[in-house]
């Protein structure tokens, strides 16, 4: 059974077609459930529970800034699940950081960033 589109299932589903990523990768870097679960939702079987969908929807949003953030010239390699988690973790630390006038992530964030593309 198809999702609504606008339903949660349907913008993570949308959201997971922008960056390019699979259900079982997407599942490894946000550690929320399992990849069959997450296909179940999305399939339109068992859908999210809403503390779940906001969480995957909230993990896409960093991972669709973290591609407008690489060159155009190069692609973010999902399969990096633990650089992945990495990246997104220094980047949301160093964007808190930035706000507070502290450039003590930089650094370590474009590093992150640099160490999940192919």
């Amino acid at each position: 059974m198809p999702v609504a589109t606008l339903s949660n299932e349907g913008k993570i589903l949308t959201l997971m077609a922008e960056v390019r990523i699979d259900t079982n990768n997407l599942s490894k870097i946000t550690a929320l459930m399992s990849h069959t679960r997450l296909g179940q939702a999305l399939n339109g079987e068992k859908p999210l529970k809403e503390d779940d969908a906001r969480r995957i929807l909230e993990y896409l949003e960093r991972m669709k800034q973290l591609v407008s953030d690489i060159p155009s010239y190069a692609r973010v390699d999902w399969g990096r699940t633990e650089q992945i988690q990495i990246a997104l973790v220094t980047r949301l630390a160093n964007s808190v950081e930035l706000e507070n006038g502290n450039t003590s992530f930089s650094e370590m964030s474009r590093k992150a960033t640099e160490a999940v593309v192919r």
